[in-house]
């Protein structure tokens, strides 16, 4: 069987996440960066990883807004004591080589990242785009910097137009 990852977008997405994972992994040399769709909620992680995070408004926030993103990264204070510091979210967007360097957010996951940024969660993007000889770029966004396409597959009467958020775009990797 034969599969082209170019035009299959799920299955693309799927594989290009977890490679996301092993690079920021790699590249920020922290193990404790995990595929969201993994496990049930954050307090899965916590409790399994045996990782102590005292902010609880963020814990009930992740749990009830989980697999809203791709990756999650706990930064620890060391390896030790397992006290997480801070948490990342990471969204991964893979595209073609030729398409626009708009990136498409759902509405709930644009208002998911928002909201992430006003409960002291860091929001990130991670770009992937695949050439047609299988090199990809990778590329790591703060999430307030990246250029954003809303839009909602909603089709009734109350459906929203795609907007546009134009915001300069920075890499931080």
């Amino acid at each position: 069987m034969i599969i082209n990852l170019l035009d299959d977008n799920n299955l693309r997405g799927y594989t290009l996440e977890n490679t996301a994972r092993m690079i920021i992994r790699r590249e920020n040399k922290n193990n404790f960066i995990f595929n969201m769709n993994r496990f049930d909620n954050v307090s899965e992680i916590l409790s399994k990883y045996r990782l102590i995070f005292g902010q609880e408004k963020q814990i009930e926030f992740l749990n009830s807004n989980w697999r809203k993103s791709d990756l999650i990264e706990f930064k620890l204070n060391n390896v030790n004591d397992r006290i997480v510091e801070k948490i990342i979210v990471y969204d991964v967007k893979s595209k073609k080589h030729d398409v626009k360097q708009v990136m498409e957010f759902c509405k709930s996951n644009f208002n998911f990242m928002n909201k992430c940024q006003e409960n002291g969660i860091e929001p990130k993007v991670i770009s992937v785009t695949v050439f047609e000889n299988w090199k990809i770029s990778f590329n790591v966004y703060n999430y307030s910097e990246v250029k954003k396409r809303v839009y909602t597959r909603f089709k009734g009467k109350f459906a929203e137009n795609k907007q546009n958020v134009a915001v300069s775009s920075t890499s931080t990797m």
